[in-house]
């Protein structure tokens, strides 16, 4: 799909473009559990883009075609130029023809765009810059190149003059750039102005440079020589340079009024994580449509609840969970139907307890990020280059916070410490239920944890039930107020039960009986004699005179 010539498309066209949906149909809940987890994997193509993606793209698209027009309208001169000629080693020499310079003209403005990690930022980019055309033939000149995508690495000026140039010559497809201008023993000074001649003489329509934030690790005079090259691509070639990094990449233009009017232009943009609201109910309702466990459950409140809980609205982070939480389902069911287990394992029943205990379980490096995202307090988040809030949001989180410190020093401290000493007197009924409600959830995850674990150890669901009475009653039925203490003891269960399981099976070997003796003998008897017939044959003919 081109737009070439075509109109811009509107925000309903973008969504139809960047959404991506795997091939999926009732009939594959009944495919054997290899083959579903075979489909499963699909879901990492699953895309569906939010107001975030769709307003940048669609400013991108804005962009890109008035570069286009730009280009259109570019008149270069009838003779060609040598290139840096008094920078280039030996005779080498490479000629092209310039456009000619207009003096009236506003130079190119960049785009800074921000987002945590996950949330499609570099997906949606790649998609826009391939609805353009990125090489065009010109008669008489080099070929156009609408857009170049390069990844910043922690590197110094030169290497970042390497790779664009590498990059140049191949999209270009001439070889001449990376021979003349990448010679061992060209000058130091060569790199910087060859990217902006070179850019010139392909009407650089964009350069795109994605994981800015890498930029900040080199020394910190590459990373000044870097950031004048590209306000020198800007100013000099023409060249808007669009930025893709992180929240730690805001480093890059902070401090500096002049890089942070360099990169204000139409595309820039800060993305957050989805809020829990219409928003992110669309996205779940719309991944939710993807199981490929036996039983069908739709997506009730809880569901979704406990689906952003453990994902923050992190969009990469919610797919890779829910994808998670079927595949343990469907290896669950495939091992649970020979061993009697739980129903919800048998018949794969997607539950709030099962994702509860998916997320603690495989998705232990993210838990301080997520933490750290669920207090919305600056400090915490600062803890994490890539979670750290910009200067204005940090002073909304600072405001949020004093805010609530004020309420809850309103409130009186008895019907929380009564709460928790189990004494209810004091409390409101909102309390009360709010109270009941929370330990409640926390005891239906550690329960689920523990019948996943048993699950896993091939104990049969009547003896779970056993076993988790047991242990209950041992805690006096308060296991969320003791979730170590309730772990632990289930675990030392399993271990008995692994033992007394292994006793069985030895005392189940039985001792080998005459026949069972003389039926594995029989023919190591049957040799012998045959070996020994043969013998006193053999004597009885040396016997002859």
């Amino acid at each position: 799909m081109r737009y070439g010539e075509r109109s811009v498309p509107d925000s309903m066209q973008l969504k139809t473009y960047l959404s991506s949906r795997p091939p999926w149909s009732p009939e594959d809940r009944q495919l054997e559990h290899s083959l579903r987890i075979q489909k499963l994997r699909q879901l990492a193509d699953f895309f569906e883009p939010t107001q975030f993606q769709l307003r940048y793209g669609l400013a991108l698209i804005e962009l890109l075609k008035s570069r286009e027009e730009h280009a259109e309208r570019e008149k270069f001169h009838t003779q060609p130029l040598e290139i840096c000629p008094e920078l280039i080693p030996g005779q080498r020499s490479y000629r092209a023809t310039l456009p000619v310079s207009q003096p009236d003209r506003q130079p190119a403005q960049g785009s800074l765009l921000l987002a945590m990690p996950g949330l499609g930022k570099t997906r949606t980019t790649r998609q826009i810059l391939n609805l353009f055309e990125q090489r065009t033939e010109r008669e008489g000149q080099a070929p156009r190149i609408a857009w170049l995508h390069l990844h910043a690495s922690p590197s110094n000026l030169a290497l970042f003059c390497t790779e664009f140039l590498q990059a140049l010559s191949e999209v270009a497809g001439d070889p001449r750039i990376r021979d003349t201008f990448l010679a061992q023993n060209a000058s130091k000074d060569l790199g910087p102005a060859a990217v902006v001649e070179l850019a010139k003489v392909h009407s650089l329509g964009c350069l795109v440079i994605d994981d800015v934030q890498n930029f900040l690790t080199t020394e910190n005079g590459d990373v000044s020589k870097v950031r004048k090259l590209l306000k020198r691509l800007q100013d000099d070639a023409d060249v808007p340079v669009v930025l893709l990094g992180t929240l730690a990449g805001a480093a890059y233009v902070e401090g500096e009024l002049e890089s942070a009017l360099a990169f204000g232009g139409a595309a820039s943009d800060v993305w957050d994580r989805l809020p829990y609201d219409r928003s992110w109910r669309q996205f779940a309702e719309a991944l939710w449509q993807y199981q490929w466990t036996r039983t069908p459950v739709e997506l009730s409140e809880d569901l979704s609840e406990q689906l952003y809980y453990h994902s923050q609205g992190v969009i990469s982070l919610a797919i890779s969970l829910y994808e998670r939480v079927q595949r343990e389902l469907i290896l669950l069911g495939k091992r649970d139907i020979k061993a009697g287990n739980s129903e919800d394992f048998a018949h794969e029943i997607i539950t709030p307890g099962f994702i509860d205990a998916i997320a603690e379980w495989c998705f232990k490096p993210v838990h301080a990020h997520l933490d750290a995202l669920r207090s919305r307090d600056f400090a915490k988040l600062a803890a994490f280059p890539d979670l750290r809030p910009l200067p204005s949001e940090a002073r909304k989180l600072e405001l949020e916070r004093k805010q609530a410190e004020g309420e809850a020093s309103e409130k009186s401290e008895t019907a929380p410490v009564a709460l928790e000493l189990g004494d209810l007197t004091d409390a409101t009924d909102e309390e009360i239920a709010e109270h009941r409600q929370r330990i409640t959830r926390e005891a239906d995850t550690l329960v689920e944890s523990a019948r996943l674990a048993m699950a896993a150890a091939e104990i049969i669901t009547e003896r779970q039930d056993e076993i988790l009475k047991k242990v209950s009653e041992d805690l006096d039925d308060k296991i969320y107020s003791k979730p170590r203490e309730f772990l632990v003891r289930v675990e030392r269960q399993i271990l008995i039960e692994e033992r007394k399981r292994k006793k069985v099976e030895k005392r189940q070997r039985r001792t080998p009986t005459e026949e069972d003796l003389d039926t594995i003998l029989r023919p190591g008897t049957d040799v012998l004699e045959s070996i020994v017939g043969a013998r006193l044959g053999l004597d009885a003919l040396l016997a002859v005179p």
